[in-house]
């Protein structure tokens, strides 16, 4: 039974929790021994904040990584009680906030240590080290000496562990593997030196990409996003895990379980030399080209860009139907073949997913508009209902 706001809405994401389900069940015989922490920030990559969370929960997770405070106290207020780690920025003032939703702390820079050790009741913590990323952390020079602080302050138990995160070197000519392996060689003397003084119970450094590409970088806790959604953002990782690790363990597949759909709103048949869409960009042809126009836009996370790709299109009725005009906020055009016959005002148009042994995949979607599919996914509108969907 979906709700009044999906009914009305003419646009709209379906995600299918049993694939998600499966995905996990997958990763998580991949990653043994290291246990998987689902991380959902950004609308849990486009799935669904609180969809996604479910899911996660009846796989009986005991991690969930998020990005900041306020989608730790989401999690709080669904009823989860096991471990919310925040990966994200955390300014100094905000630390407190983490206690009052028993959130753990990646602990990564000097400011906030010295807020931490200054606490009465500081959180649980990951002390983070910077391997190559420049981002978040601890450079490998100052990293001993935060351990030293920790150790011989009175709250060295509230330390969890250690942790880093990969760069992913993904240039033309360059082995990924090896920046991966780069990045653990440095890490090691440092995980070493904080579980000789107690500080390292659970290591963990490894994301998507890192965890499929290099294998040793897993260690005890895995930080997967958009590989339990079934998406790689390099294409080395994609190729890696289709010629290694699914040969190696049988016929079972990771696939992407979010369908984005709308519906035809308006067919209208035009003339030649008619423009459509702001500008006038499109010229039509001939007499009798027939235009659908869609309800779904830019602001919806369909940008102009790629709808002006040349090979952008959607799926309709098993027609691959070209955009047409540029894509407005709200609205865009699609030509539809056959001057229209056997197309209908209310006909299901698919912009990402399979639809009569035609398929639009995310990576291909997101490459029209020069994006990767992370890009693409997080862009993907709030407002726009996430409908769960069981495996047809």
């Amino acid at each position: 039974m979906h709700s009044e706001g999906e009914k009305l809405q003419c646009t709209w994401i379906e995600v299918n929790t049993d694939q998600l389900k499966e995905n996990f069940r997958i990763l998580a015989q991949e990653m043994a021994p290291a246990e998987i922490m689902p991380v959902i920030k950004s609308h849990a990559y486009g799935h669904g904040f609180d969809l996604a969370f479910q899911t996660w929960k009846a796989c009986g997770v005991r991690y969930l990584g998020v990005d900041s405070v306020l989608e730790g106290k989401r999690l709080r207020a669904l009823g989860y009680k096991d471990a919310v780690v925040l990966i994200g920025l955390i300014l100094p003032e905000q630390i407190a906030w983490l206690n009052c939703y028993g959130l753990q702390l990646c602990l990564a820079s000097q400011p906030v240590l010295r807020a931490w050790l200054a606490m009465e009741d500081p959180p649980q913590c990951y002390l983070k080290c910077d391997t190559g990323l420049s981002r978040q952390g601890f450079r490998a020079e100052e990293f001993i000496e935060v351990l030293r602080l920790v150790r011989a302050s009175p709250f060295s138990d509230r330390v969890l562990g250690v942790m880093s995160h990969c760069s992913h070197r993904m240039e033309a000519g360059k082995d990924p593997q090896l920046s991966i392996e780069q990045q653990v060689e440095r890490f090691e003397p440092l995980r070493r030196r904080a579980a000789e003084m107690g500080l390292a119970q659970i290591t963990h450094m490894a994301s998507s990409t890192s965890a499929v590409i290099y294998p040793p970088s897993r260690y005890d806790l895995v930080r997967l996003g958009g590989l339990l959604y079934g998406v790689f953002i390099y294409p080395a990782s994609r190729s890696l895990w289709f010629s290694q690790v699914r040969s190696e363990k049988g016929t079972q597949n990771l696939r992407a379980a979010l369908e984005w759909k709308s519906r035809i709103g308006q067919i209208k048949t035009l003339k030649k030399n008619d423009r459509v869409g702001y500008d006038g960009d499109f010229v039509v042809p001939e007499d009798g080209f027939v235009v659908a126009t869609l309800p779904v836009g830019y602001s919806h996370g369909y940008s102009r860009a790629m709808g002006a790709h040349p090979d952008s299109h959607v799926l309709i009725g098993g027609e691959m139907c070209p955009v047409v005009g540029l894509v407005s906020m709200a609205m865009m055009m699609v030509a539809l073949p056959r001057q229209g016959q056997g197309f209908k005002v209310g006909d299901e148009a698919v912009l990402l997913g399979c639809h009569h042994q035609r398929e639009i995949t995310v990576e291909q979607l997101a490459a029209w508009g020069g994006r990767t599919a992370y890009e693409l996914l997080v862009a993907l509108s709030p407002d726009m209902p996430r409908i769960e969907v069981r495996a047809a």
